[in-house]
């Protein structure tokens, strides 16, 4: 009950901070292995909760009437082809090495965030079909293998790559996500590394992080939400590179 409770926490936070300043999704998957869940089985269950907060995106932005597949039909395949191939590596590989990869990620993340290294990456200016398709197969490659913090990296990418206005960039994002999301945890379910219970109580604190952070937004300071989240990203990345 203790350690169901704790997941139901962390996904609440989770969401909270993703709906207010983005990057929550970074908590989950570090937050989860230092729980003491194996790896292969944090990273499978955690794709459950993504796939459940991007569906609720999704339905959201076509409420709105925004329109992703412009974009997406331009992105999905080798997007979720990477996504795909990402996820079997990740279903593979020692858990000993995913936890480094992980806090490296975590590291590389917080330094982006903090000297905003990410802007140039958004204005790189990938001409030609099969400059694109590489970029996405990578970015699809990443979505598989860890997932945390890569819609921060598709609304630098979009834009500039496809062109667009931000909120059409913003539910491709959403859409891309969503369809690698739903590929990845197929081969994760196929492997036996998913925990659909505990994947199912961190998706219910997501829906109450999501409305609560929605209804308290305009209360909450995003520059000091965001220096919480970086110190956090710091002392998981300490956890995930230190845990024998």
């Amino acid at each position: 009950m203790d350690l169901d409770f704790t997941i139901l926490a962390i996904g609440c936070v989770a969401a909270f901070v993703n709906t207010v300043a983005g990057g929550g999704s970074l908590l989950t998957l570090p937050a989860l292995i230092l729980l003491g869940i194996p790896p292969d089985i944090a990273n499978g269950t955690n794709r459950l909760a993504v796939l459940v907060q991007s569906s609720t995106a999704g339905a959201t932005f076509r409420r709105q009437g925004i329109d992703p597949w412009p974009l997406f039909r331009q992105a999905w395949f080798p997007f979720c082809l990477g996504a795909a191939a990402g996820a079997m590596l990740a279903s593979f590989v020692d858990p000993q090495v995913f936890r480094r990869c992980l806090a490296v990620v975590l590291v590389a993340m917080v330094f982006a965030g903090g000297t905003r290294l990410g802007s140039p990456l958004g204005q790189v200016s990938a001409t030609g079909s099969w400059r694109r398709r590489v970029l996405l197969l990578g970015l699809g490659l990443y979505t598989g293998f860890i997932q945390a913090g890569i819609g921060v990296w598709l609304l630098l990418v979009l834009p500039s790559v496809f062109g667009g206005s931000l909120r059409e960039s913003n539910a491709t994002k959403v859409a891309l996500v969503g369809a690698a999301t739903a590929l990845a945890l197929a081969v994760f379910a196929w492997r036996g590394q998913v925990d659909w219970y505990l994947g199912g109580v961190l998706s219910i604190g997501g829906v109450l992080g999501a409305w609560a952070g929605a209804r308290w937004a305009s209360h909450v300071s995003e520059s000091a939400l965001r220096r919480v989240l970086l110190g956090a990203m710091i002392l998981l990345a300490v956890g995930m590179w230190t845990r024998p």
